[in-house]
């Protein structure tokens, strides 16, 4: 019974799961055989940014070694077997109103994609910890690969109820009527001018529609 129940959670957690963003690594420092240990911005399908992911890829020969010989690039090692070591190391300054952050990625043709587990901790800095490695074959589509192109890794998130917890629900509460209270003296302020221009261009039009009246009166006045 309880397996059963296990087995769905995922794909439940998945349902709910929205995608903050993609980050994209260039990995030609891989071809040069340098290994990548850097941070790269999470964007979302509008170009906004969401926060960071700090990513490390090494490169090393089939056994985890560090590649023997001077090499310069992965030419003179064409055909031999790599391993790329891929390590989803930690997200910074991803949306306040989520939580359940996980990655996942595809390398190259490989229809698997890697999906790491949500993290628990309720935190807009999450610590991913995600290690897997790839073995490869350095032929020339796989030189071309780590040349020219990027890895895509995926971030995803679940949309929590007011923030993290009560703190995170009252934060959120004080923001909306903080931003309320500057939309209320905008209104406000936009009320007064309007007032304002009504006041003026009323007294512009006054005097001309008065006169006006007068002449109505003394129209009338015959007719009685």
């Amino acid at each position: 019974g309880g397996g059963g129940v296990r087995m769905e959670d995922p794909f439940l957690d998945e349902a709910l799961q929205t995608l903050v963003g993609h980050a994209h690594v260039y990995l030609d420092s891989l071809y040069y055989l340098i290994d990548i240990d850097f941070s790269t911005s999470i964007i979302d399908y509008k170009g906004k940014i969401e926060g960071e992911l700090s990513v490390q890829i090494n490169i090393r020969d089939e056994n985890g070694q560090v590649f023997e010989g001077d090499h310069q690039t992965i030419e003179p090692l064409s055909n031999k077997k790599a391993r790329l070591e891929i390590i989803v190391k930690s997200g910074r300054g991803l949306p306040a109103h989520m939580g359940g952050f996980r990655v996942d990625f595809k390398f190259f043709e490989n229809a698997t994609v890697w999906k790491g587990d949500p993290v628990a901790a309720q935190t807009v800095n999450p610590t991913f910890d995600i290690a897997q490695t790839v073995d490869v074959s350095l032929d020339e589509s796989m030189q071309d690969y780590l040349l020219m192109d990027v890895l895509t890794f995926q971030v995803w998130g679940v949309e929590q109820e007011g923030g993290f917890g009560e703190a995170g629900g009252k934060k959120n509460k004080l923001l909306l009527e903080e931003e309320k209270q500057k939309l209320q003296v905008k209104e406000q302020r936009l009320k007064e001018l309007e007032t304002a221009l009504t006041k003026n261009t009323g007294a512009g039009l006054s005097r001309p529609s008065s006169g006006q009246a007068m002449q109505f009166e003394e129209e009338e006045d015959p007719g009685d």
